[in-house]
């Protein structure tokens, strides 16, 4: 008797899922990058502005290696070339705030 096993459902639009995936990644950075802005002009707690910008440190980790798979099975689509630029644009934007997550991400490390 032979077992019917299943990896894993394959996706009816491969390029689709991984677009879909990549920008709603980007979105959750914008959406973390606004709750930044909004510790640093009314912060609750220093707690809760260092957790922001870890958050959007991490996510922005997350895009960018979401990005490069996205390269890796689907090229360098126009779709991945605006992506690109936009998040170059947010690192450029967002220099003090990616410094402060690395000195953060440091700190945490033991």
């Amino acid at each position: 008797m032979k077992p019917n096993l299943k990896l894993a459902l394959k996706p009816k639009s491969f390029n689709k899922d991984s677009l879909d995936l990549l920008l709603k990644t980007q979105w959750e950075l914008v959406v973390l990058k606004a709750r930044v802005d909004e510790a640093r002009i009314n912060p609750i707690t220093d707690k809760e502005l260092e957790t922001a910008i870890a958050l959007t440190g991490l996510k922005a980790t997350v895009f960018e290696r979401r990005l490069g798979m996205y390269e890796y099975h689907h090229g360098e689509t126009k779709e991945y070339w605006i992506a690109k630029h936009d998040f170059e644009g947010f690192l450029l934007d967002n220099e003090e705030l990616m410094y402060e997550y690395r000195e953060w991400l440091e700190d945490a490390r033991v």
